[in-house]
């Protein structure tokens, strides 16, 4: 509860600073979400949105996160049973770029809803962290691969392609 209150501050200082966003990026891509139980395995879609503060280089900024997955309900004995559930992340990001390359290093932190339309985990909210590698082809167009950690022992995975608007 205390990350959530924390979060929830630092987010409301950076909108209340009245900064415009200086890029916007969008991103779709393929994921996967595990977790300790072998059983609970979802494969989806996973989409994201983010708004750097300033120059692109090393910027803090904000992302949503929704994944729409297929999962083994919890609880759920019966191997062919599955089911649809979402994840709806916010974050706080730092956007990196390595120096005289196309790699951009995305560390955050933030919250994740896990039952959003279902039962997916235990938890109703749950402190969440991640990295993101974004390889950029030209200044606009992009694949990313991403790791993010939230709850006991829920991991994601993906992977796509990521834009960016400046």
């Amino acid at each position: 509860m205390k990350a959530k209150k924390a979060i929830l501050f630092v987010v409301s200082v950076l909108l209340s600073c009245n900064v415009q966003a200086q890029e916007v990026y969008g991103s779709a891509g393929m994921g996967l979400l595990e977790t300790d139980e072998i059983e609970r395995v979802g494969f989806g879609t996973m989409f994201r949105v983010g708004y750097l503060l300033s120059e692109s280089s090393h910027s803090l900024g904000i992302e949503a996160e929704i994944n729409p997955l297929m999962v083994k309900p919890e609880g759920d004995t019966r191997h062919s049973s599955r089911d649809m559930a979402m994840t709806l992340g916010s974050y706080l990001v730092y956007n990196l770029q390595i120096p005289d390359t196309k790699i951009i290093v995305r560390p955050k932190a933030g919250l994740v809803l896990p039952n959003w339309g279902d039962r997916l985990y235990r938890d109703n909210e749950s402190f969440a962290y991640g990295l993101s590698l974004s390889y950029y082809f030209d200044k606009e167009l992009g694949v990313y691969a991403s790791y993010g950690s939230f709850g006991s022992g829920v991991k994601q995975y993906s992977i796509g392609i990521e834009l960016l608007f400046r």
